[in-house]
């Protein structure tokens, strides 16, 4: 109960967590970062290798659209 004349201050706080938000992850996000996590060995820091995926990339793209 009330003691003082003027009773200290009080706080209350409430977190609910978001439903869609986390179906979100859970469905779309964490997937997509298992596979890119998987494909990381693709990344090495060469710049000609990179090219290379680009241009082998547009000739897969090319095969399918002709």
């Amino acid at each position: 109960g009330i003691t003082r004349i003027f009773p200290r201050r009080a706080t209350w706080h409430m977190q609910s967590e978001d439903v869609a938000l986390m179906n979100y992850e859970r469905v779309l996000v964490r997937p997509l970062y298992n596979l890119v996590y998987k494909l990381r060995w693709i990344q090495h820091g060469n710049i000609q290798l990179y090219i290379a995926y680009i241009i082998a990339a547009m000739i897969v793209l090319l095969v399918f659209v002709l």
